[in-house]
């Protein structure tokens, strides 16, 4: 929510609109003493983002290149490299001391 610059008035910033100046923020009401005739359209609400993949951590054994790719993409070659002889990194050490201290 945010104030309109002119009647103060708290509106949802997708309705907002910029004064004629473009120095502040109006809300739709006094956008339309402003411009008459002017529509605001409501933007429809972000769509929310899929679920994030699960990935796993390489790290080339010719250039010490290390990336994550998601779980279900195939890796064959190093991709700064090119090279064969990737190998799948389980986990960082510090994780392995907490897994193994519980």
């Amino acid at each position: 929510m945010m104030r309109c610059g002119l009647c103060n008035s708290r509106t949802e910033v997708r309705e907002m609109k910029y004064h004629k100046s473009g120095e502040y923020l109006l809300c739709s009401a006094c956008h339309e003493k402003q411009v008459p005739g002017a529509k605001v359209i409501a933007q429809k609400p972000a769509v929310p983002s899929p679920k994030r993949q699960e990935r796993l951590s390489y790290r080339c054994r010719n250039c010490s290149y290390s990336f994550s790719r998601n779980k279900d993409h195939p890796v064959n070659a190093c991709p700064y490299c090119g090279r064969d002889g990737i190998s799948l990194v389980e986990g960082s050490m510090a994780q392995h001391l907490i897994d193994r201290a519980f």
